[in-house]
Parts: C-alpha cells; structure tokens; sequence
C-alpha cells in the first residue's frame, strides 16, 4: 500500500517536472522564433530604443532622425552653411542595413540578450525633390552675387623697391553644378556634413607660382642685377639698377623685353655728357 503511494508520488513529480520541461522548452522555442523576426529587447539603432520591434517598425523609428536633418557645408575659407531637411523634402529610403542587423541576431541566444544591451549604427540614406534641393543650394549665402569674390590672376609690378610678384586672389566664385552634386551625394548617404575644395570653385588661371610668371620674374632680375659698365674716353658710368628698370618693358602674356629707344637715348645723352666734359678739358 505504501509502495503504491510512493509510486504514484513519484509518477505526479515525474510529469509535474516533465510538464515544466516542455512549458519552458516551448516558451525558449517560441522566443527564439519570435525574436528571428525582431529585435531582442534592449536594442538601439543609431541611438534609438528598437527592442521588440519587428524590421518595419525599426526602419521608421531609424528614419524619424530625417525630420530634423541637417547638412553642413564647409567652403574652402571653413565658413559654414546649411542644407536643411524640411527644405528639400526629406524621407527615409532603408538600404538594407537595419534589415542586415537583424537577419544578424542569433534568435537562440534571446537569453542572453537580456543581459547584454545591443547596439548597431546605419547609414540614413534618403531622397529629396531635385527641385528643392537645386533651389536650396542656390539660396545659400555663398550664392549670393553681393558676397562674391572674383578671382584675380597673379601679376608682376613694380615698386619702390622693384619689381615684384602680386600673388594671385583665390576669390570665392563657386561652381553651382559642382556644388550642387556634393550636396546631393551627402544628403543622399545621410551624411552630416560635406566640405568644397578648390575644384569646386573658379580658380585663377594664373598663380604666383605658375611658370609664365617666375620666368618672366627670373629674366627681370636678371636684367636688374647685371653689372653695366660704359667706359668713354677716360670716363666710366656704371648703369645702375634703378636705371635698368627703367629700361624694362613688361608687356601683355608677361612678355620681358628692353625699350631700345630709352638705351639709343641714354647712351646718347652719355655721349654728348662726356664729350662736353673733355670739351671742357
């Protein structure tokens, strides 16, 4: 009788605990599939809170950071100007990447995720209405015909000190179509921030170091610096550099040349000086 007892006992356990075996087995089973097709509690995308959420509901709560989009744009100068989102009608295009995360989760591991936040980054790809963006570019301030600069090539002057080099001025005359193709690739790939250079700009087509400068510099200074001795009867005149440049002639395509008639002049003048002087003598 009290084998009986103890035998039925024992067969309550048994199923008691193989019922609890099974109930906890069908729930692990049920999380894991439940969680291949969401994301494990605990979860954030570029910062938001997306646990539990399956992949749909995931890319718009990723997609609402478009509605206070914002591109800044560097010029050249590191001066800043702005692209906003609500101007060029902004919205969320998924790439694949939030989709990628979560074909990347293991279901199986759900446990452990409760104990392990997770984390991932995406790029925040969107669209935008060319019309409107070509419109928002054009409005920037840098656009604006009262705040351009126009580019100056270099040039060779002369001044109390000789002859010298005006380096050129880079102006700030930018190229709308060039302009407008880095912004619409920043916006496109979501990116915060985009900066011109020099191709994106009208550049002087002569600068302080182009070569049609520095030869035309070099043959000046080597006019300047030539040592000139005219030697008339018992007389020496020795030409100096303030006298040479006057001689100089820079002419268009920064072309170097002597003024001939000024030297005929000059050395004429010496003569009548000096035969004056050994009249005199």
């Amino acid at each position: 009788m009290r084998d009986r007892e103890r035998r039925r006992k024992r067969r309550i356990i048994i199923g008691s605990l193989s019922g609890a075996v099974l109930l906890l087995t069908a729930a692990y089973l049920g999380m894991a599939m439940y969680f291949s097709s969401h994301f494990f509690f605990r979860t954030k995308i570029n910062g938001w809170k997306v646990g539990g959420m399956d992949l749909k509901s995931a890319e718009e709560k990723v997609g609402k950071g478009v509605e206070d989009y914002l591109l800044t744009v560097f010029d050249r100068e590191g001066e800043k100007h702005h692209i906003y989102g609500h101007d060029i009608a902004c919205a969320y295009v998924p790439d694949g990447s939030v989709e990628k995360l979560l074909e990347g989760q293991k279901p199986f591991q759900w446990v452990a995720a409760l104990f392990q936040p997770k984390s991932g980054e995406v790029p925040i790809t969107m669209e935008y209405q060319e019309s409107l963006i070509s419109d928002a570019v054009a409005a920037m301030d840098c656009f604006q015909e009262g705040n351009i600069i126009e580019p100056e090539n270099a040039e060779i002057k002369l001044g109390d000190d000789g002859y010298y080099i005006e380096p050129e001025e880079m102006g700030t005359r930018m190229l709308f179509d060039s302009v407008l193709g880095k912004v619409k690739q920043a916006v496109s790939a979501g990116d915060s921030e985009v900066s011109l250079t020099d191709e994106d700009y009208v550049n002087p087509e002569i600068t302080k170091d182009s070569p049609v400068v520095t030869e035309a510099m070099g043959r000046i200074q080597s006019y300047e610096n030539a040592e000139i001795t005219y030697e008339i009867k018992d007389y020496e005149e020795k030409l100096g550099k303030e006298k040479i440049r006057s001689f100089i002639e820079l002419g268009e395509g920064f072309q170097v040349s002597l003024k001939e008639d000024e030297i005929e002049k000059y050395v004429k003048n010496l003569a009548r000086k000096y035969n004056t002087y050994a009249d005199v003598r």
